[in-house]
């Protein structure tokens, strides 16, 4: 049996002391590795998201609101919108499952809770009983489309003489229903239902965001038939972000993560969208106003055209420099340029 030695008060006091403080650095040790991992983590370009926050998300996506978000003829999710969300969860270390469904849809599934996010779109006050925004993503206007055979307008009034369609639930449909009588503004679940309208008659006037109207009416042959001229511009808008009413914790890790996207990157989302391939991702960008004839044009085709058109293209024969064309209104052509979405005004005075 081994002896035990008795200790002496001070010896004991002193071990006393040192137990303690080894016990106290652990403490401090342990608090300090678990607050770093609470506070940071890293993402896939180096960077750092709270831990604190969700390891992925969903996101609601329209499926037909091209450019800015829908899917593509293999049912996967696309659009400007859809790449800014791309570029969001490299910088944040966040994987993103985008869910897609009609307009209508995709504000129910985020007002339930089905989806944590909506991808992208305007706000109102009737929105904003069941969400909350964040940043703004993308702006984009929003045009009045007339059959041909109707005279122009000079006022949003004189549009009370026809039958107006609009996607169901769009921000669209409440700002006619506010300043038209409610009967004229006529709602239709998706753009396919829009077109079927217009096709068979029981429409000849619809409203959409601008780039949006104009691809659909092209896919079905009837871009000549319309006409979206600068008296018939209803509005500009952002497209903002939004999660479920009440989800502030969620909206500060995504309007976070927004922040660290760079002007040089969200320029390169929208050049991207403009050129037609990403082999051509090095074109010069030309913005030209789509509504100025003869000097430019949109075609019947959806094609740019008219006299400076056909310069730029001669000058791109003779310096062997690819050109690549941007249509919008004159304001934003010069919007373009101050953006760098664009390289070049056309011409103007």
């Amino acid at each position: 049996m081994a002896r035990a030695f008795p200790v002496s008060p001070q010896i004991g006091r002193s071990r006393l002391i040192i137990e303690r403080v080894r016990d106290l650095v652990a403490l401090c040790l342990l608090t300090l590795a678990w607050a770093g991992a609470l506070v940071a983590a890293p993402s896939t370009d180096g960077s750092t998201v709270a831990e604190s926050g969700p390891q992925r998300i969903s996101v609601a996506y329209c499926i037909d609101c091209v450019p800015f978000h829908f899917s593509d003829p293999q049912g996967e999710p696309a659009g400007m919108i859809v790449d800014i969300w791309r570029v969001w969860s490299k910088k944040t270390g966040i994987a993103v499952d985008f869910k897609p469904a009609q307009w209508q849809e995709t504000l129910r599934m985020v007002g339930d809770g089905e989806a944590d996010v909506h991808a992208g779109l305007f706000f109102n006050e009737q929105r904003d009983r069941f969400l909350d925004y964040g940043v703004a993503l993308r702006r984009t206007d929003t045009h009045v489309f007339l059959h041909r055979s109707l005279p122009d307008i000079s006022s949003i009034e004189e549009l009370a003489a026809y039958r107006i369609g609009v996607l169901a639930g769009d921000y669209v449909e409440s700002y006619l229903k506010e300043r038209l009588p409610a009967e004229v503004v006529v709602a239709y679940p998706s753009y396919e239902a829009i077109l079927e309208a217009l096709q068979k008659g029981g429409i000849r006037a619809f409203a959409a965001d601008t780039p949006t109207g104009v691809f659909h009416l092209q896919q079905v042959g009837l871009l000549a038939e319309y006409k979206f001229p600068p008296s018939q511009l209803l509005y500009q808008n952002d497209w903002f972000l939004a999660v479920q009413e009440g989800n502030g914790s969620l909206l500060e890790v995504l309007d976070e993560g927004m922040a660290r996207i760079s002007e040089e990157e969200r320029r390169a989302v929208g050049r991207h969208w403009t050129v037609s391939s990403s082999s051509e991702e090095e074109a010069l960008i030309i913005a030209i106003d789509r509504g100025y004839p003869p000097l430019s044009l949109m075609n019947a085709q959806g094609r740019p055209a008219g006299l400076l058109v056909d310069l730029w293209r001669l000058w791109s024969a003779k310096t062997g420099r690819t050109v690549r064309f941007s249509l919008s209104d004159l304001p934003g052509t010069l919007s373009a340029i101050g953006s760098g979405e664009a390289d070049i005004q056309a011409g103007l005075f």
